[in-house]
């Protein structure tokens, strides 16, 4: 075998290496990529229906019930005389 030959041989062989391995990291991102969009596309869903949630609140009629529950929750009242009982931990 001609040297001209072998060089242009490993040559060859060092191209079909290097574009293997360049498919296999470019593979190996794009699933990493696939995986971050479906976590990303979950996450605006469970945001929408957060929003939509919150829309129907602004759209209903304030009452009593509902000032009530925006106290317990978001604010952490309770009516005078209520017992509050906290489970697992010092409370909120």
């Amino acid at each position: 075998m001609k040297r001209g030959n072998f060089f242009v041989i490993m040559l060859f062989v060092f191209l079909i290496v290097g574009s293997v391995a360049t498919i296999v990291g470019l593979q190996s991102k794009l699933n990493e990529l696939r995986n971050d969009y479906a976590e990303l596309e979950q996450l605006a869903i469970d945001y929408k229906d957060e929003v939509d949630e919150l829309k129907h609140e602004l759209e209903s009629e304030i009452n009593d019930e509902y000032v009530a529950k925006i106290a317990r929750e978001r604010l952490g009242y309770h009516m005078p005389g209520e017992k509050i009982f906290y489970f697992g931990g010092y409370g909120k």
